[in-house]
């Protein structure tokens, strides 16, 4: 997932920075630097949405290329803080992208330890007390904290609402029989998936 999220970030980087020296050949470098910065960027969301309708999320393939996309938006930000300082400044600064990157690597390696350590106890200590619908509370509860965090850090929510999933996959629904969140979560998604969809349409400025 790392090697494709970095062929991912250089290839677009190196193509935007190559057109726009075709196009406009005077352009200053700056211009050229800022252009390819954004075309590294990506959505976790749209993609998780195309493999999901396409019924491949169970595939390595997948699964890399998902991975790929939580680490393509931690390398955006990055290039994305460094193209910014080097715009409006003229110089590049470091001391933003090392918050950048100490941070994002701060929030996945808590992402991982939560979900090596913390999260199996609390799964199993909610699933004993049998509460109504505490499995549908809990894995929402954990996706909102995720993502909250995530945002806190200067992520892309989604980023922490994956990271969430990948954490309680595997024991939250050994814990908790019965439907799958995603189950429990379907007529939701119904309304809201169009939705965020629409926006991002209505965004668009050719």
């Amino acid at each position: 997932a790392f090697w494709v999220a970095s062929v991912g970030v250089i290839a677009p980087f190196l193509l935007g920075l190559g057109v726009i020296a075709m196009l406009i050949p005077d352009a200053p470098l700056a211009k050229g630097i800022f252009i390819g910065a954004i075309f590294t960027a990506t959505s976790v969301g749209i993609t998780a949405r195309v493999f999901r309708d396409l019924k491949q999320t169970h595939r390595t393939e997948a699964k890399i290329i998902l991975g790929a996309a939580v680490i393509d938006d931690v390398m955006g930000l990055i290039i994305l803080a460094v193209v910014s300082g080097l715009v409006i400044t003229g110089t590049i600064s470091l001391l933003s992208a090392s918050m950048i990157t100490l941070k994002a690597t701060a929030f996945l390696a808590g992402a991982i330890a939560f979900g090596v350590w913390i999260a199996p106890r609390f799964v199993k200590r909610v699933a004993r007390l049998e509460i109504e619908n505490s499995k549908l509370l809990f894995g929402i509860g954990v996706a909102f904290l995720f993502s909250w965090l995530a945002n806190f850090v200067g992520l892309a929510t989604i980023v922490g609402a994956f990271a969430a999933g990948l954490v309680l996959k595997e024991f939250f629904l050994q814990e908790f029989k019965g439907n799958t969140l995603r189950d429990l979560l379907a007529p939701l998604e119904s309304l809201v998936v169009p939705v965020f969809f629409m926006l991002m349409g209505m965004q668009v400025k050719l």
